[in-house]
């Protein structure tokens, strides 16, 4: 692919987020973007490329997750897996709509590793090297 897509941010848990639908093309801005709202309680947040990929982000300021998928919701969907070896710790859990959604702490990722898959995903829409990757 020549160029970085057009990623369309879509908050799912506050629908008067001025970014919704907001379109972005440049991976910093986008990664500035997320970083801005991390000071709120654990959510999920998806990235709706123009290639009809998506990637469903748990976002919070400590541990995060990533799911890669088709946009149109077929499978496959990949989870980002942290890279260590063992358990994390307890699931995490972020919200949509106000109701908290566990997560499997293995998939718990990095704020540097989630900025990278971002980047990579904005630039590529492919599930990043950065992170393993993990079909559920």
């Amino acid at each position: 692919m020549t160029g970085n897509m057009i990623v369309i941010f879509h908050d799912l848990q506050d629908a008067e987020n001025p970014l919704n639908g907001l379109p972005f093309e440049n991976g910093v801005s986008l990664v500035a973007a997320l970083t801005s709202l991390t000071h709120r309680p654990p959510f999920f947040c998806e990235l709706v490329g123009s290639t009809g990929i998506k990637i469903l982000i748990g976002l919070s300021a400590s541990w995060s997750c990533v799911q890669h998928s088709p946009a149109d919701g077929t499978p496959p969907y990949l989870m980002a897996l942290h890279g260590r070896d063992g358990d994390q710790g307890d699931d995490l859990a972020f919200l949509i709509d106000d109701t908290a959604t566990p997560v499997p702490s293995r998939f718990g990722i990095a704020k540097d590793v989630l900025d990278e898959i971002v980047q990579d995903f904005i630039e590529t829409g492919e599930p990043s090297s950065t992170a393993r990757w993990e079909e559920i």
